[in-house]
């Protein structure tokens, strides 16, 4: 059985609330001198203490965790992602809490109202919705959101690659060597990334085979299959 605020008390002579303020950490820690923190915390230690997380989430409204929402966790890009993200919180003292909406714009809308309930920190989130109303009609206005590799027109707070300039960059190697037609292998043409990158090498090449689908690894293997007979 976890120990109590009352156990480190009484193994320390300490107080119950300055005991509650040493476990709380932060500012209100601090007020307390670094003898008594240190006893407290060795005493914690040595009894087992375990935080009781839900009820400081409600004494504090805070819960310390960062929901990410990605769009498919089976593509590599996105599985990378997170073990950064993870890392990243975990150094600040937050926990993330990881969905995978698979595509699936009704999958994500019930994700995002799940989120509502959940007493979150924050939210990063690789989007379906391509308007900001689609994205945060369920969402508390004062959540905090980050929206991660796709755009969406109206919200500020974003980080992602810019296509123009990448897909750009690709089409002046090809075009440097030579190269007037492509077959293209492309992300779902739904999802506005693929879809501008696609955009921009149309407009640059004649395409002469187009192979569409998810971002894994078979779609590429199936695509070259196809692409043998097609010599582009």
């Amino acid at each position: 059985m976890s120990a109590k605020l009352q156990d480190i008390a009484n193994a320390t002579g300490a107080s119950v609330s300055t005991v509650s303020r040493v476990l709380a950490g932060g500012a209100a820690s601090r007020r307390v001198s670094l003898a008594t923190r240190e006893r407290v915390l060795a005493a914690a230690r040595r009894l087992g203490y375990r935080p009781n997380l839900l009820a400081r989430s409600l004494r504090t409204r805070r819960s310390h965790t960062v929901a990410l929402l990605v769009s498919d966790i089976s593509n590599p890009f996105f599985g990378a992602i997170a073990a950064m993200v993870e890392r990243q919180l975990h150094q600040h003292g937050y926990t993330l809490m990881l969905c995978n909406s698979e595509e699936d714009p009704e999958l994500e809308r019930e994700y995002l109202r799940l989120m509502a309930q959940k007493g979150i920190d924050g939210l990063i989130v690789v989007p379906l919705a391509e308007s900001v109303e689609q994205l945060t009609e369920a969402l508390p206005e004062d959540l905090p959101l980050v929206v991660l590799d796709r755009p969406v027109c109206g919200h500020r707070h974003s980080v992602s690659t810019d296509n123009e300039k990448m897909t750009g960059l690709l089409c002046d190697v090809l075009s440097g060597a030579g190269v007037t037609a492509v077959g293209l292998i492309s992300g779902p043409g739904a999802v506005v990334t693929h879809r501008r990158r696609a955009e921009i090498i149309r407009e640059r090449f004649t395409v002469t085979h187009v192979v569409e689908g998810p971002p894994r690894m078979e779609t590429g293997r199936g695509a070259l299959i196809e692409f043998l007979g097609e010599r582009p």
